[in-house]
């Protein structure tokens, strides 16, 4: 018979908890049946509790009804406790988003890498115990290789700031920027890869290379490279902008394009322009409240 693994994650707690208080939530807030459990163990190395039932359809049923809804008290808060079955999901750390970004917008970027699960916040376990730290932790069924780097909501950053400054009394138009240098960095190589002596791209290889840089923003694996990539477009931007402080002007207008490229253009302010409606629909659902 199969046996499913039903875990409480009580790493959503900055310290391990004491065997009495596992106690008392397993059997006053869960009802526990022990008469269902073959095997119940701490795990303190990772702060979980892994419980062995007779059953699959009782760890299943358990999970159903109790994930994140019943609390363990620490430090005078209350610190939701989830469950679920171990069923072959990992655990998928996604940093540095906003405090406010809502959970279906993470899931909605991740889902093309497998089934998400679950996500939850990440607390402190040192300096500032129990507070989330900005990490979302997603547990997924990985159908595909996650690369290091995965944009979300970026566009609509800009738009997000732009909507919310003005009520803090700090908005200057002309100084908010969408930072774009990393899209031109990447460009840049695989075009100087393909240009000929003359310092002119075949037209023959246009279309090609359209859709490999094109590939490499949707995929962006390798970690060393996207990294020292990102550092060299934030270095030419911090220059672009020490030169415009000293008074230097560049025309910051589009090129002229031929056919192709203002086919190019057309889907990408349609893409944009998408990007800008869910940044204005993020501030009116999310931070106007």
């Amino acid at each position: 018979m199969l046996m499913l693994m039903l875990m409480l994650m009580l790493n959503v707690m900055p310290v391990v908890p004491e065997l009495g208080t596992i106690q008392n939530f397993l059997q006053q807030q869960i009802k526990l049946d022990l008469s269902s459990v073959r095997n119940l163990q701490v795990n303190v190395s990772r702060n979980q509790v892994i419980i062995e039932t007779t059953t699959p359809d009782q760890a299943f049923a358990i999970a159903r009804d109790h994930n994140s809804k019943h609390f363990i008290v620490h430090a005078k808060k209350r610190l939701l406790i989830p469950i679920y079955v171990e069923d072959g999901a990992i655990e998928v750390k996604v940093h540095d988003l906003p405090p406010r970004m809502p959970n279906n917008i993470i899931e909605e970027h991740l889902k093309q890498y497998g089934e998400i699960t679950s996500i939850h916040n990440e607390v402190w376990h040192d300096f500032f115990p129990g507070i989330p730290n900005g990490v979302r932790v997603a547990r997924m069924k990985i159908k595909q290789p996650i690369p290091s780097f995965v944009q979300i909501e970026d566009n609509s950053m800009v738009t997000i700031a732009c909507d919310t400054l003005p009520k803090a009394g700090f908005l200057e138009p002309k100084c908010a920027f969408g930072i774009s240098m990393l899209y031109i960095v990447r460009p840049n190589t695989f075009i100087g890869e393909d240009v000929d002596f003359g310092g002119e791209l075949p037209q023959d290889k246009i279309a090609t290379l359209a859709v490999r840089i094109q590939e490499v923003f949707k995929t962006k694996t390798g970690a060393g490279a996207d990294t020292l990539t990102t550092a060299y477009a934030e270095a030419r931007f911090a220059l672009a902008m020490a030169h415009a402080m000293n008074g230097k002007k560049n025309n910051l207008g589009l090129p002229k394009v031929n056919a192709y490229g203002q086919e190019l253009l057309k889907k990408d302010i349609s893409e944009l322009k998408k990007n800008i409606r869910k940044g204005e629909e993020f501030v009116k659902n999310y931070v106007n409240k």
